[in-house]
């Protein structure tokens, strides 16, 4: 739930950074918000269980297996997007 309000705001807020307004003190304590959320979020990702692709549809819960997956599918554009927001 809160993700998705982050996103919403993220998708509202973004294109206003572009018309360079002088941000109130809201707006520069809800950029750090959501800095930080992202980035405490790449941590938990690490720990996401998923479903094997077997016909067994087990889910794979061992948190190295699930770190592995995550480094081998969005770690690297997660990380992107999260460091992009702390340049």
């Amino acid at each position: 739930l809160i993700s998705s309000l982050l996103v919403s705001y993220e998708a509202i807020m973004i294109p206003l950074l572009l018309l360079n307004m002088p941000s109130p003190k809201f707006l520069d304590g809800m950029s750090w918000v959501v800095r930080i959320f992202w980035s405490v979020d790449i941590v938990f990702s690490f720990f996401v269980s998923y479903t094997r692709s077997e016909a067994s549809g087990r889910m794979e819960k061992r948190w190295t297996k699930c770190a592995i997956r995550y480094m081998k599918t969005w770690f690297i554009p997660d990380l992107l997007m999260v460091s992009i927001d702390w340049i």
